[in-house]
């Protein structure tokens, strides 16, 4: 899900875990993604429609795209190898 958002690619979330319902909660709060719920409850005309709407709307997918993005812009890893070479250096 992390490379989706920081790739601005819209997701659509289908919740298999417990562990991943917060995240979940939260990418659609900021409006990154859509949490469809657990998947087991999700029905399969709702995730069409929703898929359907979802293609028909660029500007929603260019919304979710930059949501995405806001969230994981791909450098966490470079900010964490600034922080370890500050503490080494401090």
């Amino acid at each position: 899900m992390r490379a989706r958002l920081a790739t601005g690619t819209p997701a659509l979330i289908l919740v298999q875990a417990e562990n991943q319902r917060l995240a979940a909660e939260e990418f659609d709060a900021r409006g990154a993604a859509v949490n469809l719920g657990w998947g087991h409850e999700a029905g399969k005309d709702d995730i069409a429609n929703l898929v359907t709407a979802l293609a028909r709307d660029a500007e929603r997918r260019r919304r979710m795209g930059e949501a995405g993005r806001a969230i994981f812009d791909g450098n966490g890893p470079a900010r964490c190898l600034d922080a370890i070479e500050e503490q080494i250096a401090s």
